[in-house]
């Protein structure tokens, strides 16, 4: 081989090494690409208040039960609480897992327990309101309440029954749908807000009579 043709192949780089400064380049933008999206990306954050630890439905959330992350600002849930005193001193609506952002439909306000409310009568008076938890007689109709539906308690002992009202203007705080929501209650369970002399009229009618709900709020006005 003549001195040039040894200096030309010296010089022009092999199919190999053509192929790994190829790679080696293409890596390289790579990196860049994610060292500047990062860069760019690092003061696009935004608090999120996220639970601390698992909360049942139905649980009052405690200051300790949450906490604030920061998420990506394009990632952000929408309706998702910035101040963990939105949610302090509310009742969950579901269950919230480890590190879930808290969003506004997720805690109910206790501002019912002051409520003014009528009774049959139509006399109105002050009564503080009280939760009670009623196992629907046909969990299947669960899937069709949801947060903030009224509602009317009707017990009955069997077929042929036509039931007894035993409860009226129910506020509905959440429904257990399936036993895998981690709620701690069966599925079928509904979560209902009711003056304190109903309420706990219902509990006890619970223990020995079937249970249902009737929709008589504003979903149940079809006209």
């Amino acid at each position: 081989m003549s001195e040039n043709k040894r200096w030309e192949a010296l010089a022009r780089p092999g199919y190999r090494r053509s192929q790994f400064i190829r790679r080696s380049v293409a890596v390289a933008l790579v990196l860049a690409a994610l060292l500047f999206t990062a860069w760019e990306s690092r003061g696009s954050t935004a608090p999120v208040v996220v639970a601390s630890r698992d909360v049942s439905a139905g649980s009052l959330v405690a200051e300790t039960d949450l906490k604030v992350a920061r998420f990506p600002a394009n990632l952000v849930p929408e309706g998702a609480l910035t101040d963990p005193g939105e949610a302090s001193g509310r009742v969950a609506a579901s269950a919230m897992s480890t590190g879930m952002p808290v969003l506004a439909s997720s805690v109910v306000s206790l501002e019912l327990s002051h409520s003014v409310v009528s009774k049959s009568t139509g006399d109105e008076v002050r009564e503080p309101y009280n939760m009670v938890p009623i196992r629907l007689a046909d969990p299947a109709l669960a899937p069709l309440l949801v947060h903030g539906d009224t509602v009317t308690v009707v017990a009955g002992d069997g077929a042929g029954d036509h039931g007894e009202v035993i409860a009226t203007g129910g506020t509905v705080i959440f429904t257990s749908v399936d036993d895998s929501q981690k709620t701690g209650v069966p599925a079928g369970t509904v979560m209902i807000a009711l003056p304190e002399s109903q309420a706990q009229n219902v509990a006890t009618a619970s223990l020995s009579r079937g249970l249902a709900v009737v929709l008589s709020g504003t979903r149940a006005n079809l006209t």
